[in-house]
């Protein structure tokens, strides 16, 4: 009931006073859109008569009668007493009417809340009781729902919190909703390889945090003179903390072996270090063998200043520390330590020979 929604407003309004354009915007504001749909308008006006009525609502006096609107008054004052009594309780036909799927207990506990958000309620109740519904992506549903693209992959960025109501209605899941999350993808080379031994051995995964030594590698595997590679990802510095979701599109498996590859500083260990928590089920490690040739080719003294950068702990650089032996890690601590970097570029076509031999399982 919309009666019910307009309460809700009323209830979070902080003066004693509300204009009707104001309870009409947010009643828009939740989707529903009383301007341009003449049932929705006549229930409006209803509603707000019965308000009325029950002197929950009182014109105040002079206020201009609004011809859009039934000659209802622009201005009322708002009767807090009728209010509440109005407020605390929830039909238990309407709950009961709900999918099973759909637990109601939070918002029996808070009836303000489930008016406000009744009209996403309804349509999700809608969605639960199809029998067969095309599954759309996560945005293309949170819009058919809630208006809005992101409520339900980047609710922060949304005028809606969707993922806030579904945990409240019994933590439903995107699942639930015929809808599955997208991966922005990330650039790859993947080899004939990656798909013909896929069922019968574990594939090497390499994931490259800068773009030129990508190139260069990928080169490098396509005339043979890397060998043991099957799927080379462009990490693209952090973006790849978000990115590397796109694996599963490709069918990269978590028992196959991931290793990560960027540059010898503060921000690449960083890096590492939050890909391998956020994806713990692929057990990504660092390409050792390749960090190493750069330590020993170029070393410290072959590193360069930062220009800018924040304040590091170099005491707190595992899990990517943990790797390497002694020696190297006195040099990587060193070199972030000194707030320095040794790029990934060390590494290029004319030592290529030099590096190539080098087997990551």
């Amino acid at each position: 009931m919309m009666e019910n929604q307009i309460l809700c407003i009323l209830k979070k309004h902080n003066k004693k006073n509300i204009e009707l354009k104001e309870i009409a915007n947010n009643i828009e504001a939740s989707g529903i859109k009383i301007r341009t749909n003449p049932e929705h308008k006549n229930e409006f006006i209803d509603s707000m008569q019965k308000l009325i009525e029950k002197e929950t609502l009182v014109p105040l006096k002079n206020s201009r009668p609004l011809l859009d609107y039934d000659k209802i008054a622009a201005k009322y004052q708002i009767c807090l007493k009728s209010l509440e009594n109005q407020t605390n309780t929830l039909p238990s036909s309407e709950i009961d009417s709900y999918h099973p799927k759909i637990d109601m207990s939070f918002y029996v506990k808070h009836p303000e809340e489930y008016y406000e958000n009744k009209i996403y309620i309804q349509k999700i109740d809608s969605l639960l009781k199809q029998d067969s519904c095309p599954t759309l992506t996560a945005n293309e549903r949170s819009y058919l729902i809630f208006n809005d693209e992101k409520a339900l992959t980047d609710p922060g960025k949304a005028t809606i919190d969707g993922l806030a109501i579904l945990r409240k209605l019994g933590n439903l899941k995107i699942e639930d909703l015929k809808a599955k999350e997208t991966f922005e993808p990330f650039f790859c080379y993947q080899t004939e390889m990656f798909e013909n031994i896929a069922n019968s051995r574990p594939r090497t995964v390499l994931i490259i945090e800068n773009k030129d030594t990508f190139w260069t590698l990928m080169d490098a595997i396509k005339s043979n003179l890397l060998c043991g590679i099957h799927l080379l990802i462009y990490g693209e510095g952090m973006a790849i903390t978000k990115k590397f979701a796109f694996i599963r599109y490709l069918r990269g498996q978590p028992s196959d072996h991931y290793y990560y590859f960027g540059d010898i500083d503060y921000a690449g260990i960083i890096i590492y270090n939050t890909l391998r928590k956020t994806f713990p089920e692929y057990d990504i490690v660092p390409a050792v063998p390749f960090y190493e040739y750069m330590l020993h080719t170029a070393g410290f003294e072959n590193s360069r200043c930062l220009k800018s950068i924040k304040d590091t702990d170099s005491s707190n650089l595992s899990p990517f520390i943990d790797y390497f032996n002694a020696e190297s890690e006195d040099m990587i601590r060193k070199i972030i330590e000194n707030k320095r970097c040794l790029p990934q570029e060390v590494i290029n076509n004319n030592n290529i020979m030099e590096w190539s031999y080098f087997v990551l399982q």
